[in-house]
């Protein structure tokens, strides 16, 4: 026998919430990373420095420094599940 569970509305809420974020989340470091590459590529910008230095980062960004704005796009992919958990804990 097949046991059919009722999601309550707020749990429906809550699922098409963290549904928002995780996509949100996900084509705005899409965006961020795609911009990144396209502008190494216009700029033909060599990669010399592996990592971003923090006290630079909102620096380069400003300037559209390539390597800084990939760094954005894959510090806003870590986020995202992070700021799906914050939600679910909100509203619960």
């Amino acid at each position: 026998m097949v046991e059919v569970k009722v999601i309550s509305s707020k749990d429906n809420r809550l699922h098409k919430w963290l549904y928002l974020t995780f996509r949100i989340g996900t084509v705005c470091s899409l965006c961020f990373v795609s911009l990144g590459f396209i502008l190494a590529i216009i700029t033909k910008a060599e990669f010399t420095d592996r990592v971003v230095p923090p006290s630079q980062f909102f620096q380069r960004i400003s300037e559209l420094d390539p390597l800084a704005i990939i760094t954005l796009g894959i510090l806003v992919l870590v986020l995202t599940p992070f700021s799906g958990v914050i939600l679910a804990v909100v509203t619960f």
